[in-house]
């Protein structure tokens, strides 16, 4: 690719760990959204002009040739209820971007009664907090709404905060050696399938009787998901079962919230199996919280900062997050529930449904979103090998609560 280079920054620490991958997800309104392209280049170059940049050897740099970002479609002869979402897929972009990709996209679809928003962006310039915050203060702007705009770019910032000197073992990373072919995923060849549920925290919480007072919604779901998915895939008794969360750094490192890059951090939790049959759903959130805490302090994360940067700076070595060695038996969760998704307001209300694209993604990988009735509902996207399917979601039934169907 030719380019003509006028400035460059390095990607941050925590940039370079990220898979180079989109983080994509589609936003579905019930009403016609006037064509967003002019409003939305205009923002983006007022507020956040390194989605126009290009990624070249771990640097942002500028290019004569500006890359397509918007893009549009319309269909009005097909309504949103008759609209297949899990079967169209309507994305411009698959999930890894090229050399010629752009770092962030947003296709507009217009329907007879509706619009779809296909978006994504490149994983290497910013975490799903960048992405969601992004889309909402776009939103607020167009309509006016008064709030401070200015996302913070220097990435160096992220580098003020490490340790000195490497004080744990940081087994949330392993070391690979980037001169061979990466290991990557090891269970593309599993089929799978996606089980979409709702909960609701007090419900959930009634029916798993959760007595502790200071564990999470997502200690509670971790544990619980583990412990059913485990007894489901009928893992030997004596096997280690391997959790990794990647989770959010800015606040723990004070760093402002306005922060565009990537600043995620890593929480392995590994567990017996004979753990997971006889603890309750109680003791084992308990355990999770714990662990939480431990790796969620500043001078935790400063020290894995110190870890990467002391690996990394070694010859054909790079430091990725344990959950990419991940087997059959292991899960890896991510949550986005509080991410303001649904606040995501184009003139007439927010999306009715927030919903990830189809596509390859690994076997044990679970999802949470938020849903449109606020901070206590949650949606929970998990894809698992399709043997279990059928058996896990006759299971999580049991616990769901009844929910009006969106068309």
């Amino acid at each position: 690719m030719s380019c003509s280079l006028i400035s460059s920054e390095d990607l941050s620490l925590s940039d370079l760990i990220v898979p180079v991958c989109y983080t994509r997800l589609l936003l579905i309104y019930d009403y016609i959204i006037n064509d967003l392209e002019k409003p939305l280049l205009k923002f983006l170059h007022r507020y956040c002009r390194s989605v126009f940049k290009r990624i070249i050897d771990n640097k942002l740099v500028d290019s004569i040739d500006r890359p397509t970002i918007f893009t549009r479609k319309s269909n009005r002869n097909i309504s949103i209820s008759s609209f297949n979402i899990e079967q169209n897929d309507i994305f411009p972009y698959g999930r890894i971007p090229d050399d010629h990709s752009p770092l962030f996209f947003f296709h507009q679809l217009t329907l007879k009664d509706g619009t779809l928003l296909a978006i994504g962006i490149h994983h290497r310039l910013t975490d799903g907090h960048g992405l969601i915050n992004l889309l909402y203060r776009f939103s607020v702007w167009l309509l006016r709404v008064q709030v401070p705009f200015l996302f913070e770019h220097d990435r160096s910032l992220l580098a003020k905060h490490i340790a000195p000197t490497i004080l744990y073992e940081h087994r949330e990373y392993y070391i690979e050696d980037s001169s061979l072919l990466s290991r990557g995923i090891s269970q593309s060849e599993i089929e799978t399938d996606v089980i979409i549920k709702c909960y609701r925290k007090q419900d959930l919480f009634s029916k798993l009787h959760i007595t502790s007072k200071h564990v999470s919604f997502n200690d509670v779901l971790v544990s619980w998901l583990t412990k059913t998915i485990s007894r489901i895939r009928r893992v030997p008794r004596e096997t280690l079962v391997k959790i990794g969360m990647p989770t959010n750094g800015r606040a723990v490192l004070r760093l402002d919230e306005d922060y565009f890059g990537n600043c995620v951090f890593y929480i392995y939790i590994p567990f017996i199996m004979s753990d997971l049959q006889s603890l309750s759903v109680n003791d084992l959130s308990e355990r999770v919280h714990e662990e939480r805490k431990r790796c969620m302090t500043r001078t935790y994360i400063e020290s894995a900062l110190a870890y990467i940067k002391y690996n990394m700076a070694k010859s054909n070595h790079t430091v990725c997050p344990i959950f990419n060695l991940f087997d059959e038996y292991d899960l890896a969760f991510t949550n986005w529930s509080r991410f303001p998704m649904y606040q995501i307001d184009f003139g007439r209300g927010p999306p009715r449904r927030v919903f990830l694209p189809p596509g390859k993604r690994r076997n044990g990988m679970i999802t949470i979103l938020p849903t449109v009735d606020g901070d206590n509902e949650i949606e929970l996207y998990i894809r698992l090998d399709k043997k279990y399917i059928v058996e896990l979601s006759k299971t999580l039934s049991l616990y769901e609560f009844q929910k009006k169907a969106i068309r």
